[in-house]
């Protein structure tokens, strides 16, 4: 494509053509000429863009052995080659292996789909518990306000703080605290 000159992978920019101005920056092509890639051995290899070169240019020569010394480096490659690698295979073989797929990818999503759920139920026990929770602490603060309304009653009707504490059953320190409040 290009002149030999040009390494195997070269990057392009866009400029205009009267300012020569470089307004697209983030735009460019990158060309990879295959037939310019030399290194034909695995142990040559330094980057992943040189593994993905060798993919592109020797996949269906590749041994067992380069294969598992590209997927030691680069993983990812390791999945193109079994894509690829699934073209040999024979119809029963590639069905077998699509039901296979198939029925990892609905176990995934009942897996999910139950997940979900109990976190739905866990929320559902978690507020009906604070529900429950919120309307004890209401009736308990609720009969202690009731207690002290009396109280307030009863001392300002004249009862002595000694009864007023044994009518209510709040302490003797709460009554005085209330005959403070009072006084004010």
């Amino acid at each position: 494509l290009f002149p030999s000159d040009v390494y195997y992978i070269s990057t392009h920019n866009i400029r205009d053509i009267k300012t020569n101005g470089h307004y697209l920056k983030d735009f460019q092509f990158v060309f990879i000429e295959l037939p310019k890639f030399t290194k034909s051995k695995v142990g040559q290899l330094e980057t992943t863009v040189e593994r993905w070169c060798f993919f592109f240019k020797y996949a269906e020569e590749t041994t067992d052995e380069d294969l598992r010394k590209i997927a030691e480096k680069s993983p990812i490659i390791k999945l193109a080659y079994d894509e690829l690698d699934k073209f040999h295979w024979n119809e029963k073989d590639l069905v077998a292996y699509e039901e296979r797929v198939m029925d990892l990818q609905k176990e995934a999503a009942i897996l999910e789909q139950k997940i979900d759920d109990a976190k739905h139920e866990g929320i559902q026990i978690g507020k009906e518990k604070g529900r429950k929770e919120g309307i004890q602490i209401g009736r308990e603060k609720g009969k202690i306000e009731g207690k002290i309304e009396v109280a307030k009653n009863l001392l300002k009707a004249g009862v002595s703080a000694d009864l007023t504490a044994k009518s209510t059953g709040l302490s003797l320190k709460e009554i005085k605290q209330i005959q403070k409040e009072i006084s004010q």
